[in-house]
């Protein structure tokens, strides 16, 4: 099958989506929710950073991969504000909604947590009727960045149909996924750290 004819063939199964999202001259805004308790576990001090992101997943553009070599956007959609800029503050929720910590962005003014968690955002599209996200998360004590863990986090899954709200609430499912699993690892992988130390 030709470039031309996929890209057109994507457009007509796209159209539901597409048009449910055009129904005013400025595009609907979306955001994704933190996930909940209950919170417990250690009680030192976090600073999340917004995730790094290539330039394509750096923006509020909902994105969407037909292939494996091609990135489009979504219209008439947006996320409310740039992904990492979201993302992070979405961890921030998580993390105080399910944990002990005292949990800040690094951006913020103070001094620093105890410990500094990073991460770079290799995904954050729909594939097909999927959302997917890619997270590699780092965990490092704030004054000893040399001792560091790092993990993985992907999760995937189906939309419901083919409507916008259908894809985002798709996004939520597969963040909470993994807010699930990085949070009791960010709070294990802390707490060797300062075994170790």
């Amino acid at each position: 099958m030709s470039f031309s004819r996929r890209r057109l063939l994507f457009a007509a199964a796209s159209l539901p989506l597409l048009a449910s999202c055009a129904t005013s001259g400025q595009p609907r805004k979306f955001t994704l929710s933190p996930v909940s308790g209950p919170a417990g576990g250690p009680a030192w001090s976090l600073s999340i950073a917004a995730p790094r992101a290539l330039k394509s997943l750096d923006s509020e553009r909902i994105a969407h991969r037909p292939d494996a070599l091609e990135l489009q956007y979504y219209t008439g959609a947006d996320w409310v504000d740039r992904a990492p800029q979201m993302l992070q503050m979405l961890m921030i929720r998580s993390f105080q909604n399910r944990s002990n910590l005292q949990v800040t962005a690094l951006d913020m003014p103070g001094p620093p947590g105890d410990f500094l968690l990073t991460s770079l955002l290799q995904d954050f599209q729909s594939e097909g009727n999927r959302a997917h996200i890619t997270l590699v998360a780092s965990l490092a004590r704030s004054n000893r960045r040399q001792d560091t863990r790092t993990q993985v986090f992907e999760a995937s899954a189906a939309a419901g149909s083919d409507h916008m709200d259908a894809m985002v609430a798709a996004f939520d499912d597969a963040f909470a996924e993994i807010m699930k699993k990085m949070i009791p690892w960010s709070l294990a992988a802390g707490e060797e750290m300062r075994r170790n130390s």
